[in-house]
């Protein structure tokens, strides 16, 4: 599919999607990957948290983390040291970004929606991702979350392909009765 939301095309099997997905979880230069591991809370509860491995040094750090929230579904920016995440700080999961560093937390989404599986365009500046809840589809957003796009009522897991023309779209769901195939801008 292309970014605008047209010339959606069937391809056969998840392979192209399956490799583009797990892509996203490194870093550009392939020296850090973004992964989810429970972390133990107060009283014994294990809770999924944002943590990234230093191919270089072998290290293992804790990047995302809220008390008793989950956080998972990382994606490296491959312009940054910049992950892109989902978290369910706020009563429902949305889409957040954080620095390497842990420093530059932000919330992108802020809805009633449940967003997930962000994926970072390959020159780094949106981030597409799937809404399950009211208005289901994927959207986009610049890398700041000022707005959003609706670009299909396609509901599905994505990733960008590499070319940075296209989305690789799986799990395809049907579009939503009142769809026209126009991108419905909507600001946060």
């Amino acid at each position: 599919m292309n970014p605008d939301g047209s010339n959606i095309r069937l391809l056969s099997g998840r392979a192209f999607y399956d490799t583009a997905r797990a892509r996203d979880h490194f870093s550009a230069d392939l020296r850090f990957r973004a992964f989810v591991q429970e972390s133990l809370r107060a009283r014994g509860i294990a809770v999924p948290e944002i943590y990234y491995e230093d191919y270089l040094y072998g290290a293992v750090q804790s990047l995302a983390s809220f008390d008793r929230c989950i956080a998972y579904d990382p994606v490296w920016s491959p312009t940054m040291d910049r992950v892109a995440f989902v978290s369910n700080t706020t009563g429902n999961d949305d889409i957040w970004i954080v620095n390497r560093d842990g420093s530059g937390l932000k919330q992108l989404t802020r809805d009633s929606n449940y967003d997930k599986s962000p994926s970072w365009s390959p020159d780094g500046q949106r981030i597409a991702f799937t809404t399950r809840t009211g208005q289901d589809g994927v959207w986009l957003t610049p890398r700041d979350g000022r707005f959003r796009h609706l670009i299909s009522e396609y509901s599905a897991a994505l990733a960008w392909a590499p070319d940075g023309q296209h989305l690789l779209l799986a799990e395809l769901g049907l579009p939503g009765p009142n769809y026209n195939g126009d991108p419905v801008r909507i600001p946060d």
